[in-house]
Formats: structure tokens, sequence, C-alpha cells
């Protein structure tokens, strides 16, 4: 904790594979500015005696879409999103267990996005006047305003004579094979007081902190996905999700899937683990339960959910890391005689040859 000018600094706590992943990142992309969003918590000062923690935890890296030049980084599209949203849902599931103890009860808090860090050119080892004006416009945000953002600055190339071991000190070194260091300063700031103050990190060692959900299939594998949704839409399925659900009281969630055939009552509820395909999906079956028009997924899911039992594979079926999710369907409907509709193959397609133009000249 520091008091600079009348403002309390919170403490912060950083897990090792944090700057584990930090330092990895930054030399994957040695001539360009890169980062990550970092993720965490934040304890209110419970067991600290008034004063906050903020905790990080893990980061999350940006996906193909980062724009990434000497003296510029943008962070990406959705992945990140979609990836923090469900590292969040999967905490509340961790969350209820964490509560029951009181070793552990100082981790029932939200999981959040606490900031993002990058690398800066040379030993510009300061947020610019550019991360300023994005900070308090990201902390402005009216659809997500933020009390807070750390963003801490990474360098290459230090004297291996820089060291932190100044008491107080914000910025960490890592010595490199090479002789050199990289070096990484934190600073914080918050919503009502505009400027970049330094924070003073300790390190922890990974096990004495918590560990996240590790990251489903269908938001890793962008190819599978994509094969499976069009492999299902072709085939005339009415599909709803994939959906991360609790299926069983515990974390990681399941994601899960809904489907059903036009005509027919029967809605099958297909759960897929965070390793599919190694893992093998299973089935439950409910009839159909309307709601009301607005319901959101999640709340569909649950309705049929509720109602919903297991379902056994067929006996002649046996599940392999090259099957897809329509096999599966298939399956399950030839076993329990809910009619498909009748699908061309690709023989049975008839391409015609576009009529010649008649068209006087």
């Amino acid at each position: 904790m520091t008091n600079i000018q009348g403002i309390v600094v919170p403490n912060l706590v950083i897990a090792q594979r944090v700057i584990n992943k930090m330092v990895a990142a930054s030399k994957h992309f040695i001539a360009d500015e890169t980062g990550e969003a970092m993720i965490g918590l934040v304890e209110q000062g419970k067991f600290t005696g008034g004063i906050p923690t903020i905790y990080v935890l893990d980061t999350i890296a940006p996906d193909e879409s980062a724009e990434r030049e000497m003296y510029m980084f943008v962070q990406g599209d959705e992945v990140q999103g979609d990836i923090l949203l469900w590292l969040a849902d999967n905490w509340e599931v961790q969350r209820a267990h964490y509560r029951k103890s009181p070793q552990t009860g100082k981790w029932d808090t939200p999981l959040d996005h606490v900031g993002d860090w990058h690398k800066q050119p040379g030993y510009m080892i300061a947020p610019s006047g550019g991360d300023l004006g994005s900070a308090l416009d990201f902390m402005d945000d009216p659809d997500s305003p933020r009390d807070f953002l750390l963003v801490p600055i990474l360098t290459i190339g230090h004297e291996s004579t820089i060291s932190n071991s100044a008491t107080n000190a914000n910025y960490l070194t890592i010595p490199q094979k090479d002789g050199t260091s990289i070096r990484i300063d934190w600073w914080y700031i918050q919503r009502d007081v505009p400027v970049f103050l330094p924070i003073t990190p300790v390190i922890y060692p990974d096990d004495q902190l918590p560990k996240f959900a590790p990251y489903p299939w269908h938001l890793i594998d962008e190819t599978r996905t994509t094969l499976e949704i069009n492999q299902l839409d072709y085939d005339q399925v009415i599909r709803f999700g994939p959906i991360q659900y609790d299926l069983d009281g515990d974390s990681p969630l399941e994601i899960a899937f809904m489907f059903g055939r036009e005509g027919s009552s029967k809605m099958l509820l297909v759960a897929t683990e965070v390793d599919y395909p190694k893992s093998a999906p299973r089935a439950y079956l409910a009839s159909y339960v309307p709601g009301h028009p607005d319901d959101d997924l999640h709340a569909i899911f649950e309705r049929h959910w509720k109602k919903a039992e297991k379902v056994q594979d067929p006996p002649d079926w046996t599940w392999d890391s090259e099957k897809y999710l329509i096999e599966y369907l298939h399956a399950l409907e030839d076993h329990l005689g809910i009619p498909r509709p009748k699908i061309p193959t690709a023989d049975e397609i008839v391409i015609r040859d576009e009529p010649e133009d008649e068209t006087d000249e």
C-alpha cells in the first residue's frame, strides 16, 4: 500500500504465471508493441486492515485481429471478452465453494478485468499521453464504467545492473539469458484521479492463489466450431447454442446445445466438456416447453433442462474424436425414432447451366 498525496493506492499481488505470460508474449513480438488483458479480483480490505488488495491472477491474449506495430498496439476483437465471460461464469461456481470455508472466504468476490499491460519501445517505462486518454475513456464507458485500472508497462533490453531492490519500487526486473533484463513498471489510475500513480507489486507463487477453468473448445478451436455449426445448419437442425451452462454444480461449466426438428415435440440437449472432442458428448431428452419470445438462450435452455432426462447412447454407437455432433445427433434420432428431413447429398444436387442470353444486340 502506498499513500500518495492523500490517495491510498491498493496493495497489489501478482501471480507468477502472469509474469511468465508477459515475458513470453514480449519475446514473441520483439519488434512491435504487444500486450494482454489482465483478470483478477479486488479484496476490499476485510483481511488487510481496510486497505484493498488487487490480485492479478491471469492474462488473456488478444485474437488474430490485434494490431501490432512499433509504436502502436490495439488489443483486438471480441474473443477476449468471450473468454472473460467464460472465466467469470466459471468463477461464480468456484466462489460458491470458496465461501463455505474461512480459509478461502477472501476469494468470495467477483472476477473482473483489472487492466491491460503492454510493451513499449525503448525505455519508455511510463504510460504515454495516449495511454492516459485511453484509460480515462475506458473507465468512463457508460456501458461498463470502472473505478480503476492497472496499466503496467513492459520494456526490454535493460542493463543487468538495474534491479528492483529499492523499498516500495513499482517495477520488477526479470534477468534474461543474454545478460539483459526485462523490466515491468506497474501503474495505477483511479477514475476520480486522472493521473497514473506508481503501485508496488508483490509476486506470489501460483499455488498460493486461485486458478481458473481451462478455456473451452468452442472458444479456442475456431475451425472446429465453425465446421460443427455449418454441419448442423446445413442439416436444417433447429439449434440453440453453444451456451455455457452448469449441469453438475462444479467448474468447469459444460458447453451445451439444444437441438430440435421441424414438426417434432422433442428436444435433444447435448452437453460437451471443455476438451471436446476428446471427451464424448452426452445427451438428454425433453419435450418442447413453450416460453416467452424475449427469453434469452440461458432461459430457453434452463426451461428445457428442468424437464430433461438422460438418454443412453445407442447400443451400436461409439464416440471418437474424429466424429462430429451431427453424427451423434443422427445416431440419437435414429435410436429414439425422431424423424429428420431428407437432405440431398453432394451427388444428388443438380447444377443446371445458366440459360443463354438471347437478347438481340
